[in-house]
């Protein structure tokens, strides 16, 4: 029986578009958060690069930071702890970052500190493989 019509009992037609609707909006749901599920993991795994690092090693600071245009070296790891899960907001975009003004300091640079790229670098890298899951199956 298609999602879109089916004859009822009595020889009816009958439209079924609401329950198609339905099950494309979830559907795509369902594709967007994982999607968003993916990015996040990527993101965190971005904030928390191994050893060693060749920026500059600062008096009380347990690891070394990171150098212009390299990622952010974890220090505390309120970065790492700002990368929420995913959140679905209504129009049907998924919302992945982080919660953390640190990020886009990193992200952008301040006056006194040169870019520490984490969040378009992820994304353009990672991007191939979040078109691959939403291109998969639906339904």
């Amino acid at each position: 029986m298609s999602l879109f019509r089916g004859v009822s009992r009595a020889g009816r037609v009958v439209s079924r578009v609401d329950r198609a609707m339905k099950t494309i909006d979830l559907a795509s749901k369902a594709k967007l958060m994982e999607a968003g599920f993916y990015m996040r993991n990527r993101l965190v795994e971005k904030v928390q690069p191994p050893p060693p690092r060749t920026g500059t090693h600062y008096a009380g600071m347990r690891q070394r930071s990171s150098a212009p245009e390299e990622p952010p070296a974890k220090q505390e790891g309120d970065l790492q702890r700002s990368i929420r899960p995913p959140v679905w907001e209504d129009g049907g975009t998924v919302r992945v970052g982080s919660t953390s003004k640190i990020g886009v300091f990193l992200e952008r640079g301040t006056s006194k500190m040169a870019p520490r790229p984490w969040f378009v670098t992820t994304w353009e890298s990672r991007k191939p493989e979040v078109m691959r899951i939403l291109g998969r199956k639906w339904f």
